[in-house]
Parts: structure tokens; C-alpha cells; sequence
């Protein structure tokens, strides 16, 4: 019941617009025909380049949507400046099993926007694809020209890299300021990339004036949870099924330290988090009918133990301070001299395999949390072939964010 109440509410949740905190904010877009249109743009702070963005006039319109084969150019105020190009791009994976064996580049024609990175009279833009990120520049009118970087196996199973990016700028940006050696150092990375093009650009115009834009700070979180488990266990043995016990259930205590780092994009949306939390289940119980005693047995766990939580959270914002969201998470286990004890003095050691967590809670000004957290069912007993358990819980936990 609990999974289908979480699933539920995931799939409501996630198909509200109204629940975030992506805002529309001023800006502008230019048509095919070149009318400049003032309006408000849906922010979402994209981590991918956008082939489409929504829009209105004003704060009670009704929201619209602009494409790429509609729209030339789009610019928030104080945000990203997308542009349409006709472009040449080579979209030949970096990851390192993926890698081709083939030093030269291939290109394909694609209409993209492209994110500006620097103006002036040597442009610089960006385009993101999940995994692929890819550069381009600009000299005065000319349209934009990828900056060629190909990591590549080479015949002998090495990883070598094309640069020829570094031969591009020597050619172009032709300027006192900007010599051999430092090309030579130059990555192929947003930031060294900006600062030289910002470097060639003051050169040529001592009136340049960098671009500033809204950075969105680094944000990290530490909360103080506390709460209830409510948990049960079940072991059988095939062998000897009359040594198979239900424990039933029982309400224990859980208190952890979550750490929390906001992704930087999406607009906080995103996080990652780590919560390291005491749990303990104590409980008695009979076991099936012994042909040994011809009775139950008293069976007795005492598990208690160390959870290492790790995973992502998701937020939809109803304003800056108040939030529902939603998370996920491996959970590794560590106990401490955990066991499971019969009182013909036999017992078991308890030795947990990981699982998984989902939940679904609510954060009030940014501070207090409150949260339904549903674990998948945890075996126990992995040193024993014969034996198997299911330790299933169900928790409600409570926090303080600091």
C-alpha cells in the first residue's frame, strides 16, 4: 500500500507546474521576421541548450511557447543568451570505453541554439547535450565555427587527444596580449576559454567590459534528523521450517546528520545527499512448532546498526522558502554485533545486505522537514545458505536544517 501511495504521489507531483521555483523573469526573443518581443521567459536555468522556452506578457497571461524554428535569439535579463546557428558539430563521444579510433573529426550540419559565453568582437558560445559539451566561436559577423577537441583510442589502445581548438585561437585571436605558450596551456574548459576570450576582446577594445552574470551560489545544507522506524522481520529456514520465526513488528528510534549539496543548475532544484543514521530493532518471538521440544521456541533479534544512505533528492518549490520533494537512495549497512539468538542457545549472526529508500516529504521555511520514508525489504542473514529474511521498514522522520 505504502509503495502505491508513494508512486501516486510522484507522478501527481511531478505533472504540476505550479510546484517550482523557476520563475519568469524579463527578457526578450527575436522572430525569423527580426521583431524584437519583450516578455517574461520561464528560467529554468538550463543545463542542457534548450530547442524551445515558454513565455508571457505578463503576469496573468496564459503561458506560450516559442521554438527554435520560430525564434532566432532569446535573452533573459541578467541570465543566458541563447542564438540559433547553422552549425557544423562532431558529437564523437569523450567517455573513455566509448572512445573511437580515429584521430580525425566528422561533422554534422544541426540548427542549435548555442549559449553565449563572451560578446564583443570574438564570441564565444556553448552547447550541452547530457555528456557532450562542445564550443564555438565567432569573429565579428562570421557564423559560429566549432573549436575542434576529440579524445580518441590511437593504434596502440592509448588515449590521445586532437587539439587542433589550440591552432583555431592562434589564428584568430591575434593579440599582444595573448601568446604561444598560454594557447599551449589553454583546456578545453568554460573557464580558461572565457578568460582568454575576454583577454582578446579588452586587447583590441580597452572600453570591453566583461560580462557579469548571476552565478548561482554553491549550496550546502547539514540537517539533524530524527524519527520512528516501524519495521518487521521474518526469517525462514528451509531445512527446518520449525525454526522459521515472524517476528512481527515494533517501533524503534532512528537519528542521522544528512549532508546535502544542491546541483548548480535548475535552480536548486536538484541534490545530492548522504545521511549517515543509527537505527536499532529490537523484538521476541516464537518459532514455528519444534519436533525437537514438540513447542516454539523463544527466538530473540537484537539488531542494531549504522546506515549509510546515498542518493539524490528532488524539489518542487511552491516559493523560495517552502517545498515538497521527493528522494532516492542506495542504503549501505553496518551493524554492530547484530544477532538473532534461539534459547536452545543457538544463534545467528546478522550480516545485511544493502537497499533502497524512497521517500516523500515537505520542508517549511527552508528549515523544518518532515517525511515518509519507505525502505525495500533487507536480507539479514547472508552468511547462512539455508537461511533468508526480509526486514521490511517503514519510517516518519523529522529535521532541522542548519
Amino acid at each position: 500500500m505504502a509503495k502505491k501511495i508513494i508512486a501516486l504521489a510522484l507522478l501527481w507531483f511531478s505533472s504540476q507546474g505550479l510546484f517550482s521555483q523557476i520563475n519568469f523573469e524579463n527578457g526578450y526573443f527575436i522572430t525569423n521576421e527580426g521583431v524584437n518581443t519583450k516578455c517574461l521567459i520561464r528560467n529554468i536555468d538550463w543545463k542542457d541548450n534548450p530547442d524551445s522556452f515558454q513565455y508571457k506578457f505578463d503576469g496573468d497571461d496564459s503561458v506560450q511557447e516559442a521554438t527554435i524554428y520560430n525564434v532566432q535569439e532569446f535573452k533573459i535579463d541578467n541570465g543566458p543568451k541563447f542564438i540559433r546557428a547553422q552549425i557544423e558539430i562532431n558529437r564523437s563521444p569523450n567517455q573513455t570505453s566509448e572512445l573511437e579510433q580515429d584521430r580525425k573529426v566528422s561533422f554534422s550540419k544541426e540548427q542549435l541554439f548555442l549559449k553565449e559565453l563572451t560578446a564583443g568582437e570574438a564570441r564565444l558560445y556553448i552547447f550541452e547535450d547530457k555528456n557532450l559539451i562542445r564550443f564555438f566561436y565567432a569573429m565579428n559577423d562570421m557564423n559560429p565555427e566549432q573549436l575542434v577537441y576529440k579524445k580518441y583510442r590511437n593504434e596502440n589502445m592509448q588515449i590521445g587527444e586532437n587539439n587542433e581548438y589550440k591552432q583555431q585561437l592562434l589564428n584568430a585571436l591575434d593579440c599582444s596580449a595573448i601568446n604561444i605558450a598560454s594557447i599551449q596551456r589553454l583546456r578545453y574548459k568554460t573557464e580558461p576559454l572565457v578568460r582568454t576570450f575576454n583577454t582578446y576582446n579588452q586587447c583590441v577594445n580597452p572600453e570591453y567590459e566583461i560580462q557579469t552574470k548571476e552565478k548561482l551560489k554553491s549550496k550546502f545544507l547539514l540537517t539533524a534528523n530524527v524519527g520512528a522506524n516501524f519495521a518487521s522481520l521474518s526469517i525462514t529456514n528451509g531445512p527446518f521450517a520449525q525454526r522459521s520465526t515472524d517476528f512481527g513488528s515494533n517501533m524503534g528510534f532512528r537519528a542521522g546528520i544528512e549532508l546535502e549539496s544542491f546541483l548548480p543548475f535548475n535552480k536548486n532544484k536538484w541534490s545530492l545527499i548522504f545521511e549517515p543514521t543509527y537505527q536499532n530493532f529490537k523484538k521476541e518471538g516464537l518459532t514455528n512448532i519444534s519436533v525437537l521440544y514438540n513447542n516454539p521456541i523463544q527466538a530473540k533479534v537484537d539488531y542494531t546498526s549504522i546506515e549509510f544512505p546515498l542518493g539524490f533528492r528532488h524539489y518542487f518549490y511552491f516559493n523560495e522558502s517552502n517545498s515538497l520533494f521527493v528522494d532516492a537512495a542506495i542504503v549501505f549497512d553496518t551493524d554492530f554485533n547484530s544477532k538473532i539468538t534461539f534459547e536452545n542457545n543457538t544463534e545467528l549472526e546478522i550480516d545485511a545486505w544493502g537497499n533502497w529508500r524512497l521517500g516523500i516529504g515537505y520542508k517549511l521555511k527552508d528549515k523544518i522537514k518532515v517525511q515518509f520514508r519507505y525502505f525495500t525489504p533487507r536480507e539479514l542473514l547472508n552468511k547462512y545458505k539455508s537461511w533468508q529474511s526480509e526486514y521490511e521498514v517503514y519510517s516518519i522522520v523529522l529535521g532541522y536544517s542548519f
